[in-house]
């Protein structure tokens, strides 16, 4: 028996963790694309929000037209809520409903900005 070797030896297969990628790459899952994207991304994703001022020009030109949030959502077709969560800064309008909250507060002179955070 001084001839055999008895050190143990791993043996690892290179190609598990690059397939284990290219799954989760061409993935149809979307959380698993979204991980992946988090995953190469260098930086944290960034966030957008109205900016402080424009919620508050949108909260001002709707109480000057003594509208509620409730109201405005249903003369532009929004879904329930939409006007609040602009309002409350959790979510971003986007270009579509811009348009139809400045035909729709024109005489206010409203300007929406967006900030990230």
């Amino acid at each position: 028996m001084d001839n055999q070797d008895w050190t143990v030896v791993t043996l690892r297969n290179p190609n598990k963790a690059k397939k284990e990628v290219q799954e989760r790459k061409g993935s149809s899952n979307p959380e698993a694309q979204r991980l992946y994207k988090l995953e190469q991304a260098e930086t944290a994703p960034t966030k957008k929000r109205l900016t402080k001022e424009s919620r508050q020009d949108l909260q001002a030109a709707r109480a000057a037209i003594k509208k509620t949030q409730r109201d405005v959502d249903k003369e532009l077709a929004f879904p329930p809520n939409t006007l609040r969560d602009f309002e409350a800064g959790t979510t971003v309008p986007n270009n579509k409903q811009l348009s139809a909250l400045h035909r729709y507060f024109a005489a206010s002179k409203l300007s929406l900005k967006t900030e990230t955070y």
